[in-house]
């Protein structure tokens, strides 16, 4: 009976630890972290605690420090809480911020190359119509939008890029939107792509590698 009881004792920490949130982190800035909670992507700032009683204690570029449940715990890139720490992925890209303060990045775009920002205030991709009369894409076919500029709004066009390479990173099917005219005047990589990536930022560098 006490080997039953035992078994059962241990068996429902299991379940309970499997119900906790699949917690990973995704991001490491100064004092911030992005953490991917059950599969939601969310920033955290030092002092803060979410939804799922997760506080941000300390953040840098190389680690970032939290609090659950009455317990400490120190978190490296792709680090899961409670969990065991997964290799960091071989590909990866470096960028220097510029004296605009900008990353820029050469990008291949359905095998056209072209320079582009990176934009994490932005949703998504973002291609000015003439950039994508110059890879060639019917970006009219897509679907009607009404995107807010710093001149007012603008129509433009929600639509699909089959493939978006920078360096080693390849993704495909990556939702964007084309902006009518000259606006904006390089392609903007929005969340749509970053997402997908786990990046690093240290001393003006931003370091970006796949999550998958």
């Amino acid at each position: 009976m006490r080997l039953l009881a035992l078994a059962v004792a241990l068996l429902m920490s299991a379940q309970a630890l499997a119900a906790g949130p699949a917690i990973v982190v995704r991001g490491l800035f100064k004092n911030a972290v992005l953490l991917e909670v059950d599969g939601e992507q969310r920033f955290i700032k030092v002092g803060d605690t979410d939804g799922h009683g997760i506080t941000l204690l300390s953040a840098d570029s190389k680690q970032a420090i939290v609090e659950m449940d009455g317990q400490r715990e120190v978190l490296t890139l792709n680090a899961r809480v409670g969990g065991r720490y997964s290799a960091p992925v071989a590909h990866s890209v470096t960028l220097h911020r510029n004296l605009r303060k900008e990353y820029r990045a050469a990008v291949q775009i359905n095998g056209r190359s072209m320079e582009a920002i990176v934009d994490t205030g932005a949703n998504l991709v973002a291609l000015s119509g003439r950039h994508a009369e110059a890879l060639g894409l019917d970006y009219k076919a897509g679907r009607p939008t009404v995107v807010a500029t710093a001149s007012g709004h603008v129509k433009g066009f929600l639509l699909s890029l089959d493939k978006l390479a920078m360096a080693g990173i390849i993704r495909h099917h990556v939702p964007a939107v084309v902006v009518e005219g000259g606006f904006p005047k390089d392609v903007l990589l929005g969340m749509s792509f970053l997402e997908q990536l786990n990046m690093r930022e240290e001393e003006n560098i931003l370091t970006l590698s796949p999550r998958y």
